[in-house]
């Protein structure tokens, strides 16, 4: 599931949400029959916030990366990198910030991301 929508304080999310099946099943050549076990409901979660101050003079870019209720790591415009928020959030941010693709790609995202729903928004909001 993906969801945008404008908060109407300037602010704009992107919330994407994965939800994963509480069984898991377990096959391998040393079992004799597959294992089956019941988990729970995990959920993934990704959130994205431009936060527009005085316009579009100065627009900050979050990024929120979510696992069963607590943020493992987040990417702010202003830092440039992403920071883990949980060991294994360290982890990722290793990952993430080693790829200078994705550094870029998340960088950006003020100027290809924000800006135009800031420039979208603005007739409506204004009225």
């Amino acid at each position: 599931m993906v969801l945008e929508t404008g908060n109407g304080d300037w602010t704009y999310q992107v919330l994407g949400m994965l939800e994963i099946p509480p069984r898991c099943r377990v096959e391998h050549v040393s079992l004799e029959h597959p294992l089956s076990q019941d988990w729970g409901v995990f959920q993934r979660m990704f959130k994205a916030e431009c936060h527009f101050i005085n316009g579009t003079e100065r627009v900050r870019y979050m990024e929120r990366h979510i696992y069963n209720r607590e943020q493992q790591l987040q990417f702010d415009s202003d830092l440039g990198v992403y920071v883990g928020d949980t060991p294994f959030g360290e982890i990722q941010t290793r990952y993430l910030n080693s790829l200078p693709g994705s550094l870029e790609y998340a960088r950006s995202a003020v100027d290809t991301y924000c800006r135009p729903y800031y420039e979208l928004d603005t007739p409506f909001s204004m009225e």
